[in-house]
Formats: C-alpha cells, sequence, structure tokens
C-alpha cells in the first residue's frame, strides 16, 4: 500500500492529512501509523520515537528510542547518544513490551 501512494515520504504526508482532519474509520489513524511502521521496520527507515535495539549480541540489551536523525546515516537516543543505524534494527513488539533485546 505504501509504494502505491508513491513511496514512504508520500504515504507519510498523506496519512498526517488523514490525521488532521476526521478519519472516516474509527481506527483509520492507528491503522496507518502501524502501515508505516511495519514498512520502515522492513526497509531500514528511521524515524523520532522508534524504539531500536543494538543487532551485536555481545553488546548490551537495551532498548533505545530515536530522539534526533542527524544525518542519513546516524541518530541520537537518549539512552546512549549518537547511533549508526547499521548497528541497530528496529525492536519487535515483544522487545518493547519488555524493555529490551529478547534475543541473545
Amino acid at each position: 500500500m505504501i509504494e502505491q501512494l508513491g513511496g514512504y515520504e508520500r504515504a507519510k504526508h498523506e496519512f498526517k492529512m488523514i490525521e488532521e482532519m476526521t478519519p472516516r474509520f474509527p481506527d483509520e489513524v492507528k491503522t496507518n501509523n502501524r502501515l508505516l511502521l511495519e514498512y520502515r521496520r522492513a526497509n531500514n527507515i528511521f524515524e523520532v520515537g522508534d524504539k531500536v535495539v543494538s543487532i551485536d549480541k555481545y553488546s548490551n540489551d537495551m532498548l533505545f528510542t530515536v530522539t534526533e536523525l542527524t544525518s542519513k546515516n546516524v541518530f541520537t537516543s537518549m539512552e546512549f547518544g549518537e547511533i549508526a543505524y547499521s548497528f541497530v534494527r528496529h525492536a519487535k513488539a515483544e522487545e518493547i513490551k519488555a524493555g529490551k533485546r529478547l534475543e541473545v
């Protein structure tokens, strides 16, 4: 669906416009946000507020929150400071619930 709307940025813009108007369906905003998150997870795209974990099995199992996008390959988290995208992945729903990376 995201691709049919013209890609991630276009879909994000369209969904934001829907959110600002009165959505036609009660769960429309929730569904749109879920679709955007699924797309970000599948395509290694990060946004402020996203929860991420380290992909290095030897590092800690902390859950990080993206607080600022500082460049195309680096973002900032309150918990760790600057982190390169290549060192993390999106946290799974179970990890967010647990508050840490679950796989070792």
